[in-house]
């Protein structure tokens, strides 16, 4: 994979990454009463984070066979 075919997962992981912020800083605005609601929101920023790191390893990955690192 060239530098610029890589470049597309590593835009999406980025993206990714900023709903994961997005889950946490509503997170951090829930009550503290809502611990239900805050392992839901913790949940799935965790699960996106990993599929997010395994587009970026991927990425890293193709970029290394194709010799750019």
């Amino acid at each position: 994979m060239s530098a610029p075919n890589a470049i597309a997962p590593l835009q999406s992981a980025r993206l990714g990454l900023l709903h994961v912020l997005a889950i946490l800083d509503a997170a951090n605005n829930l009550p503290v009463n809502d611990i239900a609601d805050l392992d839901i929101l913790v949940g799935a920023a965790r699960d996106l984070c990993g599929r997010h790191l395994e587009e970026v390893d991927g990425a890293i990955d193709a970029l290394k066979a194709g010799g750019a690192a």
